[in-house]
């Protein structure tokens, strides 16, 4: 019966009362991103936590960033508002969510330097496209949120999808960061995905070998496996 219920609440549901929804907007030194509730389901607050994790790395300025499962965008607006990146990419499942995010490119002006896709995970993605940078706050996994694709990767299936698709597009060098919950997951969880994609493990912070039984949120960040991780990024 929930699983039913998620279904008609995301298909049948949303798309009705969507054009009723009010728009509102959250701004980030001057740039305003837009959104509507349903979309929001944590950018806004633990997703805040990129910019401090990156500053804190003394990351310089990136040519090209994409925010992979974005939703209205508030991780990659707000590393772009913050000077974390140059230019910006953002793709999500949702077409309600993109269209948050072109009309924070469109009142922003901001159509020179960013782009917004509808993606099934990386699929639908231009393979025109290379990114330095890699930012994902994916769904967590919450039990709670079982059949909401919102707050649920079925099997981990979204992340083994991205970690085995997303190597093309990198730019030599290129760096992702992905935001996880130790209430859901573990790092070895994942690792042999990220391996499967020719990847490696360069970084965590704030993980812990067990599950919690509260929110914990740590990063994870990974490179192509024949890449030298920059100074920034290992403290030389």
């Amino acid at each position: 019966m929930e699983r039913l219920w998620n279904f008609v609440h995301q298909h049948v549901l949303f798309p009705l009362a969507e054009p009723m929804v009010p728009w509102k907007k959250e701004t980030y030194v001057g740039l305003d991103v837009f959104y509507k509730e349903y979309i929001e389901v944590g950018g806004r607050s633990f997703g805040q936590n990129f910019i401090p994790f990156l500053q804190g790395l003394g990351m310089p300025k990136q040519p090209r960033a994409f925010e992979w499962c974005a939703g209205a965008g508030f991780v990659g607006f707000s590393a772009l508002a913050h000077g974390l990146c140059e230019n910006l990419a953002l793709a999500d499942i949702s077409k309600e969510a993109m269209k948050a995010c072109r009309r924070t490119i469109a009142k922003n002006r901001l159509g020179q330097r960013c782009v917004a896709y509808v993606s099934d995970n990386l699929k639908d993605i231009p393979q025109s496209e290379k990114w330095d940078l890699v930012l994902g706050n994916p769904p967590h996994h919450a039990d709670e949120y079982a059949g909401d694709r919102r707050g649920y990767d079925d099997k981990w299936g979204i992340r083994r999808g991205f970690y085995t698709s997303v190597r093309p597009f990198l730019n030599p060098g290129a760096v992702i960061v992905v935001l996880e919950n130790n209430r859901a997951s573990t790092l070895d969880g994942f690792r042999g995905m990220i391996e499967d994609g020719g990847l490696k493990i360069v970084l965590t912070q704030n993980d812990v070998p067990e599950r919690t039984s509260e929110d914990r949120f740590y990063f994870i960040v990974t490179m192509r496996r024949e890449d030298t991780p920059p100074a920034w990024l290992t403290g030389g």
